[in-house]
């Protein structure tokens, strides 16, 4: 019986979180996770990190000169530059950063009006 009434406890804890985060992810596109590379959470909301766009800009910038995402993720590990996770680069991460276009370019933050500080113009 303890273990049933445990159980509900639990499904209910989980529903309550699940559809606060959902509402507030409507209001200011914020349900936590993980950030595209190039942004960070602060106290004040989701700010730009300057290295992190430094970094989605030459990833950019390389991609648009032709290069493939192997040869991108070999010149970032060459040239020292970190990932997120201190971790070297991948093409699939490369790939990852590349994905995230819309919000480097200013789109939406999920199913909110908030759209995300300009990366790439």
């Amino acid at each position: 019986m303890f273990a049933s009434l445990a159980e509900l406890d639990r499904d209910n804890i989980v529903e309550r979180t699940t559809d606060g985060r959902n509402e507030r992810g409507k209001k200011d596109g914020e349900k936590g996770g993980r950030l595209p590379l190039g942004y960070i959470r602060t106290e004040s909301g989701i700010e730009i990190d300057q290295a992190g766009a430094a970094i989605v800009r030459r990833i950019f910038d390389l991609r648009r000169g032709g290069s493939t995402l192997t040869a991108i993720a070999e010149e970032l590990n060459r040239d020292g530059m970190p990932t997120r996770y201190g971790v070297k680069w991948y093409a699939s991460s490369v790939r990852e950063v590349l994905l995230n276009e819309a919000d480097y370019r200013g789109g939406l933050r999920g199913e909110s009006p908030e759209a995300w500080q300009v990366i790439l113009e």
